[in-house]
């Protein structure tokens, strides 16, 4: 299968940069200007690293 850049793949590769950087999904839904959160939440995803890093928060 041939991968080829679309435009559209910037705005997921932005929300989940923004949720690897700690912003909240609310925020990360404005900046998209997404009227509902589900869609950004289809947009923004949390690697390994992102999940470590928010359960670590619990123990502190």
């Amino acid at each position: 299968m041939d991968a080829e850049f679309k435009l559209h793949s910037l705005r997921h590769t932005f929300a989940t940069n923004l949720v690897s950087a700690g912003i909240d999904i609310l925020s990360v839904k404005e900046l998209l200007g997404h009227q509902d959160i589900r869609t950004s939440m289809v947009y923004a995803k949390a690697d390994t690293e992102t999940l470590r890093r928010a359960v670590d928060k619990l123990k502190n």
